[in-house]
């Protein structure tokens, strides 16, 4: 008997090495470890039945090179902190699953000395074979059934997410979830659908970040945020990614490194339908359909994956230095999924200081210039693949990566809708004057209160209940989150005056004057009986702190003490505070294939600036030297300042 497995365990491994150097080259780095790795291939060996398995257990293992965990003393003392945390013990498995996670996306640099432990040198057989028929279920039942064996692979196969120490979770976390299961399972239109039940998952995952709240709000550890809230997509998909594959739902982790107009990168999850598309969603926040903004700019979309993409930049280039992002091979370009694409083809004006054999495709992140993409060098033009133009005009350059940092190798560009470069070459014969109100883009979160203020109505009194009152004025114009002045032709004089807010608003700053003061009235605010709170929260009021309000759902009054007529109010909504500020200084850049240049420095004297002799065609970039960080480039067309 030992004869013919031993023949049959030569005649696999015979076979791959024939056919499948990967599984060859990958067994050949277990070590002592290639006996459990052997069992398995053997387990599926056996019977023709378990054929599929059989290739879906080569797939994991020769992608298992460069899968590792992440071991280290902080992270053990987390875990025996939560450990002892009451409420982690009491709480439902996926919400566990949530801060077990947690560490290994958000800390990894708070570690001392972190450790890697390679997959390929420690799974055990069990553990594989555990994983892969659990996964097979799945692959059967509702929500799997229409997947190609590819896409199996990458959405219900993989033992593990990311980094985090190999478990046995499958199975752990469907439970919590029972009854919405067995709900989905009676509605027709729901049973087989991945995108509905995914929906469903995710609308009770977002209700647990309230209850992760309110039980763990106490808990405290150096490599945790204080409360789940405080958490970001980064954290979030990786637990999703957990929760869905537990549960046969097929999603994929996508992410873009930098948006093409806004100062970060964004993780999202997305559901493989059974129409073949990818729907995106956000984990533990929205659905399927509300997730993504398109005006961010996503140019380059990329997708986590367990096969290891032999294409990718650190497995053909050797000989160069390349920046971290690109150190994983574990990914797939989706962006062609996202939006129309195109093979764009960019001038480079001068050669490396060093050589190098690729360039790279650069967004700007509020402070310098990230690199999002590569390409391979021809003579002095660098191609950069699947590039997807967000919303036409977002403004990129050409990069070499040269002592850790990127060196412009272009002229900065705008992609067009076309997939063309439109090169921005600052022209100094031909100059302008540059009129600039703020910094960094006016965004609808922000305005939204401007926008709500419009309409309030203004009322005095001799009584604070406002019975009888009298109406004098409306505010009629939007503020769009910047100081404003509405003023009062009424000679009567009051000592109660109020604002009727139409809509629940936030105010940043609120003062009223008498005549031509320019020193406001002193007085106490108070508000209507519905403003719970407002004791806390008036003083944000009168601070002179713009980046501190008052949320305001009815209406917000001032006692004066004694009747005085009111000839103008000076108010700031809730305000990002990236308007041009008097007193404060600011420079402005220009930007041409060396970097960014200086026009000269000044210091406001109203709430906008002006800067003359300014080169035509430029990439500019306003920068406040006395307070703030929210800075964004910009052009300057038809009169009028264009963010990118």
């Amino acid at each position: 008997m030992k004869t013919i497995i031993s023949f049959m365990l030569f005649s696999i491994l015979t076979s791959c090495i024939q056919q499948e150097s990967q599984l060859e080259q990958a067994i050949s780095q277990s070590g002592d470890n290639h006996i459990e790795l052997e069992k398995v291939l053997l387990h599926y060996s056996v019977n023709q039945s378990d054929s599929l398995k059989l290739k879906a257990a080569k797939f994991l293992i020769e992608n298992m090179p460069g899968h590792y965990s992440i071991l280290s003393d902080e992270l053990s003392n987390y875990k025996q902190h939560l450990l002892q945390y009451d409420a982690y013990l009491k709480a439902p498995a996926h919400i566990r699953a949530m801060f077990d996670v947690y560490p290994y996306q958000a800390s990894l640099l708070k570690l001392a000395h972190p450790q890697k432990v390679e997959d390929i040198k420690i799974i055990k057989a069990d553990y594989l074979i555990d994983n892969i028929d659990k996964a097979f279920l799945h692959w059967e039942g509702p929500w799997g059934k229409h997947l190609t064996f590819d896409e199996f692979c990458e959405t219900l196969l993989p033992y593990r997410v990311d980094i985090e120490p190999l478990s046995h979770w499958r199975d752990s976390l469907s439970p919590d979830f029972s009854p919405t299961i067995d709900w989905l399972s009676h509605i027709d239109e729901y049973a087989y659908s991945p995108y509905q039940a995914c929906q469903a998952v995710n609308d009770i995952l977002y209700k647990s970040t309230v209850y992760a709240n309110q039980i763990f709000h106490k808990f405290r550890h150096p490599l945790i945020a204080r409360n789940a809230k405080d958490w970001n997509c980064v954290q979030y998909v990786y637990g999703v990614q957990y929760v869905m594959r537990d549960l046969g739902v097929p999603v994929h982790i996508d992410y873009t490194p930098q948006y093409g107009v806004r100062g970060n990168r964004h993780y999202w999850n997305s559901v493989l339908h059974y129409t073949g598309h990818s729907y995106p969603f956000q984990g533990y926040n929205s659905g399927p359909e509300r997730s993504l903004n398109p005006h961010n700019g996503t140019i380059k979309v990329f997708r986590r994956s367990y096969a290891r993409n032999r294409r990718w930049i650190s497995e053909i280039v050797k000989d160069e230095p390349i920046p971290p992002f690109f150190e994983n091979p574990f990914v797939k370009d989706v962006s062609h999924e996202y939006q129309r694409t195109f093979n764009i083809h960019i001038h480079l004006t001068h050669e490396s200081t060093e050589k190098r054999k690729f360039a790279y495709l650069c967004a700007f992140n509020n402070e310098k210039w990230v690199p999002i993409h590569f390409g391979k060098i021809s003579k002095n033009t660098v191609t950069f693949e699947n590039v997807g133009t967000g919303i036409a005009g977002i403004a990129c350059i050409a990069g070499y990566w040269i002592n850790d940092e990127i060196v412009p190798a272009s002229y900065p560009f705008l992609i067009t809708s076309a997939g063309k470069p439109h090169y921005l070459r600052p022209d100094k014969k031909q100059t302008q004057t540059l009129r600039l109100k703020r910094k960094y883009p006016l965004v609808n979160w922000v305005n939204r209160n401007s926008d709500k203020m419009v309409g309030a109505k203004i009322e005095a009194s001799h009584l604070p209940s406002f019975i009888p009152s009298v109406e004098v004025s409306t505010l009629s114009e939007n503020a769009y989150s910047n100081y404003a002045d509405h003023f009062i032709s009424h000679p009567h004089k009051y000592r109660y005056w109020r604002i009727l807010i139409p809509r629940k608003t936030s105010i940043a700053e609120l003062e009223f004057f008498s005549g031509n003061d320019t020193v406001p009235l002193k007085g106490n605010f108070f508000a209507s009986p519905k403003e719970k709170g407002f004791e806390q929260k008036n003083a944000a009021l009168s601070d002179r702190d713009k980046l501190t309000s008052a949320e305001i759902q009815d209406w917000v009054a001032i006692d004066l003490g004694a009747p005085a007529s009111i000839s103008r109010i000076h108010y700031l909504p809730l305000t990002d505070d990236n308007n041009i500020v008097p007193g404060e200084t600011y420079e402005l850049l220009v930007g041409d294939d060396k970097g960014f240049n200086s026009l000269g420095m000044k210091v406001a004297e109203y709430s906008y600036i002006d800067f003359d002799s300014v080169p035509v065609n430029g990439l500019y970039w306003i920068r406040n030297h006395t307070k703030g960080r929210e800075e964004r480039i910009f052009t300057f067309e038809r009169n009028r300042v264009i963010f990118r």
